[in-house]
């Protein structure tokens, strides 16, 4: 008779233990795996309250269905960049890593302090957020080390280009920009995601668009890209601007698989020696020449790492 006890105490032990690593795995299962990497549910909703926390928005069914795409997307390209970067021994630079949660404090009108327990207040893992800060500027790093002697600029051409250009008394126009950047998967989704965007805008604004859509590093800081020179732009954007007033945003910008919006904040005119700082103009269009080239050697670096590796998803 104790042995039957025993034995009826034991099966209902290991079945509510069983129920409770069941309950569990409901709460956070494995959604996708990415090489030896796992995507988990939890992964998941916490990157999606991530998103729209630092785009001060609520947290409702229709901003989530908003949002899963992106989410999902870039926990697969963080978790390619770790794999890739478990190949080397780089370090992040904390002072970056530093000004880039300070900018975040910032823009949510909080204490840099404080950061932290927000993140907690609102039931988002602080961790997870922060390795992937991590992860994205070890990776910047990786691809400079990697790629930078490959840049070759003619800085002597760009320079008399600029000077030329003094010589002549020609003027030179300067905006202050913040941008939206957005992939698309396939041009069906094209209407849908420009209206979900202006919408957005229309309704909160620009800066919270771009920490909650753009894919561009600008999104870190809302969008703001800063003074720029007319003579870094191209033609196209150039002449959208010179159409815009201040405070405008521009119709949607499509190349290939990407739409840009751009908003113009300021405008202004260098038109005399004396205000143009030439070697600031000039240093600025090396640094942008030198950073799309980087961007593009990260995308194809990342391309390589994912046709590499292969990424399942598990049915619901």
């Amino acid at each position: 008779m104790k042995k039957l006890k025993l034995f009826f105490f034991l099966l209902l032990f290991f079945s509510m233990s069983s129920y409770g690593n069941l309950n569990a795995n409901l709460q956070s299962r494995i959604i996708a795996s990415v090489g030896n990497e796992i995507i988990t549910s939890f992964e998941l909703e916490n990157k999606i309250n991530t998103i729209l926390f630092l785009a001060n928005q609520p947290i409702n069914q229709e901003n989530i269905n908003q949002v899963k795409n992106r989410a999902i997307k870039s926990l697969i390209n963080y978790k390619l960049k770790k794999t890739e970067l478990k190949k080397f021994n780089y370090e992040p630079d904390q002072n970056s890593i530093n000004n880039y949660l300070l900018n975040v404090s910032r823009k949510l009108n909080i204490n840099y302090l404080d950061l932290e327990k927000n993140f907690q207040l609102n039931f988002i893992d602080y961790e997870k957020f922060y390795d992937e800060i991590k992860t994205e500027f070890t990776w910047q790093k990786l691809i400079v080390n990697l790629y930078y002697k490959k840049i070759k600029l003619d800085e002597t051409e760009i320079g008399s280009e600029l000077k030329t250009l003094v010589s002549n008394n020609q003027t030179i126009d300067e905006f202050k920009l913040s941008d939206i950047e957005v992939e698309i998967d396939n041009n069906s989704q094209k209407n849908l995601i420009i209206n979900e965007i202006k919408d957005h805008i229309t309704k909160f604004g620009f800066d919270s668009a771009a920490l909650k859509y753009s894919i561009s590093q600008s999104s870190n800081s809302s969008g703001n890209l800063g003074w720029v020179s007319s003579k870094v732009l191209s033609k196209d954007i150039l002449s959208i601007l010179l159409s815009m007033k201040p405070g405008e945003v521009s119709n949607p910008i499509i190349k290939l698989n990407k739409i840009t919006f751009l908003k113009l904040i300021e405008k202004r005119t260098v038109n005399n020696k004396n205000s143009l700082n030439l070697e600031e103009v000039k240093n600025q269009l090396l640094n942008k020449r030198k950073n799309e080239l980087l961007n593009l050697y990260s995308s194809n670096h990342l391309s390589v790492v994912k046709n590499n590796t292969i990424i399942t998803f598990t049915n619901d």
